[in-house]
């Protein structure tokens, strides 16, 4: 084997080395490509879920704002509506007696008392603790 003949087959086996980096570079690149592109898929997937609930929520709570129930409901606390014949009766809170608890007919809730003027003071410079 001559040196020509040497030569020409290492640049044939040169270039062909260089065509297959080639090839498994773009072949890397675009398997990179797919998996970027196939979890901003599920990523948008999910968004696209939460956001068919959140609109089934809205829809839902826009069919009970158009209720007649909602609106008289509003219009009693914000309007004063009252129906015909209807008497609005206030009471009073009392001041100084016991509450009592709702959800243990038994018991009797303590008034909360006001913190101490250091606890303050405390609360004011360091936050609750």
């Amino acid at each position: 084997m001559d040196r020509t003949e040497w030569l020409k087959r290492r640049a044939i086996t040169a270039f062909g080395v260089l065509v297959f980096a080639y090839l498994l570079l773009g072949s890397g690149k675009l398997i990179y490509e797919n998996y970027r592109v196939h979890q901003d898929e599920k990523i948008l997937s999910h968004e696209i879920d939460e956001l068919k609930q959140r609109n089934l929520e809205l829809k839902s709570l826009l069919a009970y704002y158009r209720t007649d129930s909602y609106k008289e409901k509003e219009a009693r606390a914000r309007l004063g509506y009252q129906r015909p014949g209807e008497r609005v009766v206030v009471v009073p809170k009392p001041k100084n007696e016991e509450l009592v608890s709702i959800t243990q007919p038994g018991e009797r809730a303590r008034p909360e008392t006001p913190p101490s003027n250091p606890e303050q003071w405390w609360e004011y410079f360091f936050g609750k603790g």
